[in-house]
């Protein structure tokens, strides 16, 4: 990829359902806005160490160090919709050398953060057309809304955090408590219809915190546990010889078509031929 006299280039990826992405690095680094869908970041240190997976969902903000191995794997069913910028790591004098470096404080490298838009994905568009365009002073133009994008981003995470001290009227025993037993009724409860939203309530905490608190305590995501929980229970039923419909249905899958594409990314094969297997009759 082609930097550009500006020395960064914006893109925006759709997501294929049957998408999939090599694992990659480069010369550069990458701001990365999940707009719609979910997945997650698989990072390694080098060709030869473990990997590291973060869960990804729409509204977090991703920065990838230049050199850093990864790639992107989408939720199945849920693919990703992402806008950013691949950028040279700026010389130490540069405008926006001290904007990155603050930036880094409140989004960590590889750590995806939720952020609340703030106007980044207006900025990021804005990128876009402008280097589509031939105009005099493109350069300046690119240069100037790459910084504004930073302090848009650095200005959105600095008003979450702000807000999060603001609503430290309960501990953080007593909100883990109450994530602890909203997790608790999902366990219980997950053949039911149910969103992140109602579970935030039932923990009594904001859907941000909850959302990441989820994260902290399991290493996934609500919609991830979700899955497994249904999953978990479809596969016991074909075991006992239920037919797929019947266990997709009794599992909380509406639609046999998405019952059908998470099992084979959970599995990698269909159901009927899972069952025969594993066993089943």
């Amino acid at each position: 990829m082609r930097l550009g006299e500006a020395g960064l280039v914006a893109f925006a990826s759709r997501h294929a359902a049957d998408f999939a992405m090599p694992e990659m690095e480069h010369p550069f680094s990458k701001l990365v806005l999940v707009c719609t869908g979910m997945g997650q970041l698989i990072t390694r240190a080098n060709s030869d160490g473990s990997p590291s997976a973060s869960a990804l969902v729409a509204g977090d903000a991703l920065w990838v160090p230049a050199g850093t191995r990864h790639r992107l794997v989408d939720e199945s069913g849920q693919p990703m919709r992402l806008l950013g910028v691949c950028a040279v790591d700026p010389q130490p004098d540069a405008p926006e050398a001290g904007l990155i470096k603050e930036l880094l404080r409140h989004l960590r490298p590889s750590v995806p953060r939720a952020v609340e838009d703030g106007g980044a994905e207006r900025v990021l568009r804005q990128l876009l057309f402008e280097q589509t365009e031939s105009r005099p002073g493109q350069v300046a133009a690119l240069r100037a809304l790459w910084i504004q994008l930073l302090v848009v981003l650095l200005r959105a995470l600095v008003r979450l955090e702000c807000s999060d001290r603001l609503t430290e009227h309960r501990t953080g025993e007593s909100r883990m408590i109450g994530v602890v037993r909203a997790l608790a009724w999902l366990d219980e409860h997950w053949h039911l219809p149910v969103s992140s939203a109602e579970l935030a309530k039932r923990a009594g905490v904001p859907e941000r915190t909850f959302s990441g608190q989820v994260r902290r305590l399991t290493g996934t995501t609500v919609k991830v546990r979700l899955h497994r929980l249904r999953l978990a229970h479809a596969e016991r039923l074909l075991r006992a010889g239920s037919p797929v419909l019947d266990a997709a249905l009794s599992a909380g899958y509406s639609d046999l078509g998405h019952f059908y594409r998470v099992f084979r990314a959970a599995h990698g094969i269909a159901p009927a031929r899972w069952r025969s297997q594993s066993g089943g009759p």
